[in-house]
């Protein structure tokens, strides 16, 4: 039998311990920090294991495994190239810049 998955391995400690995600602050950091793990969009660090399993008393080795993390949609602006990641009007232009202005005399 397989371990369970770590973030289901949390939910039911915080169920067993009638637990809140605001208890998980003093272990995990800050409200968004504890909404990314439990919603599976951020994994769990070196250090969040270790006060997970010295607080909440689940195995390390549970929390080890991998879990099935969330990959966000983007829904960034239209001038994106996510493929990229950098906006478009960033990106430069392969090959000779086009000139624009009015050439100066020297």
């Amino acid at each position: 039998m397989d371990p369970p998955d770590p973030i289901e391995a949390i939910k039911f400690r915080m169920e067993q311990q009638k637990l809140t995600r605001k208890d998980l602050e003093g272990i995990l950091g800050t409200r968004t920090r504890v909404a990314e793990v439990l919603n599976r969009r951020r994994g769990l660090s070196i250090n969040m294991i270790r006060r997970l399993h010295e607080k909440l008393g689940i195995p390390a080795e549970v929390l080890i495994r991998s879990s099935r993390l969330k990959r966000a949609a983007w829904t960034g602006p239209s001038n994106f190239d996510a493929a990229k990641r950098t906006p478009i009007a960033l990106q430069r232009p392969k090959g000779r810049l086009p000139y624009y202005g009015v050439a100066r005399s020297h």
